[in-house]
């Protein structure tokens, strides 16, 4: 599935110049269908994104107009900030609960800086939600291609590696301080 979501902006893109807006009818009705078998193994949040799918598609059936395919890297980046707030809540954080697949011991310490990372990714989604849209609206398909398809998994890149280096310094006050 993540190449499906790396490889949506191109399909949409050179889709838009060559097989017309009600192509994507199929491929959102695609991930609908993945998603919904995500769904039924357990997955509740897939049921969120078959919803998210079947609504664009319908959308695109009824507008025969491209915006609504454009639109699904906007859905994503809510429903991931959605999931984060939802996880700031109803703890633990997806930060966390990634952070115990290395540590299962993470100390009080570490559960409040993965709060603070929980904080920086919904606001990177925000961000990209934001940009997303503002790309799909006002601007050509170029535009749009250039940051769905290159500039958000860019900037999403230097995020992980940002605070895998902070990280990295994090640990290590917090290994010099209990010694």
């Amino acid at each position: 599935m993540i190449i499906a979501t790396i490889v949506y902006p191109f399909l949409v893109f050179f889709g838009a110049k060559h097989w017309g807006a009600h192509f994507f009818q199929y491929a959102l009705i695609f991930l609908a269908v993945f998603y919904f078998i995500s769904a039924r193994t357990g997955n509740a949040l897939s049921w969120v994104w078959v919803g998210v799918c079947l609504v664009l598609c319908g959308w695109l059936l009824v507008s025969g107009d491209m915006l609504p395919a454009k639109l699904y890297p906007v859905a994503i980046s809510i429903g991931l900030g959605t999931v984060f707030v939802w996880s700031l809540f109803y703890p633990p954080t997806v930060i966390e609960r990634i952070a115990r697949l290395q540590d299962p011991d993470l100390p009080e310490a570490g559960v409040v800086y993965t709060r603070q990372v929980t904080k920086v990714w919904i606001a990177f989604f925000c961000v990209n939600a934001i940009a997303s849209a503002s790309t799909s609206l006002f601007f050509s398909n170029e535009i749009w291609l250039l940051y769905n398809g290159f500039i958000s998994y860019l900037l999403m890149g230097l995020l992980f590696v940002g605070e895998w280096l902070v990280r990295q310094n994090v640990q290590k006050k917090m290994k010099d301080g209990s010694n």
